[in-house]
C-alpha cells in the first residue's frame, strides 16, 4: 500500500490546478502520485471545499475483540506464559 499524501501536498495540488492552471499530467509529475489521486483531490475540493471527503468512512471489518478482551488475554498470558 502506498503512503498517504499529506493534506499540505493535496492543498498544493489544488493550487497548481486552480491558480497556476497546470494540467493534471503536470500535477501528476510534480506531486509524484497517480493521475487518479490528482483527480480525486480536485473533485473533493470542488464538491466539498476541502481536499478530503468529510463523509468518507474507514473501510474493513469492525474489530471482533474489544480492548477489554485483549487486556484479559494479555493478563492470562502474563500469568501462564506456556499458554
Amino acid at each position: 500500500m502506498a503512503p498517504r499524501l499529506s493534506d499540505d501536498l493535496k492543498e498544493r495540488i489544488v493550487q497548481w490546478y486552480y491558480e497556476d492552471l497546470k494540467t493534471m499530467e503536470e500535477i501528476r509529475n510534480l506531486s509524484r502520485c497517480s493521475i487518479g489521486l490528482v483527480y480525486n483531490v480536485i473533485r473533493n475540493y470542488r464538491d466539498f471545499g476541502q481536499v478530503r471527503n468529510p463523509f468518507s468512512r474507514r473501510i474493513g471489518r469492525p474489530r471482533t475483540l474489544t480492548d477489554e478482551d485483549l487486556s484479559f488475554l494479555n493478563s492470562l498470558i502474563d500469568a501462564n506464559s506456556s499458554l
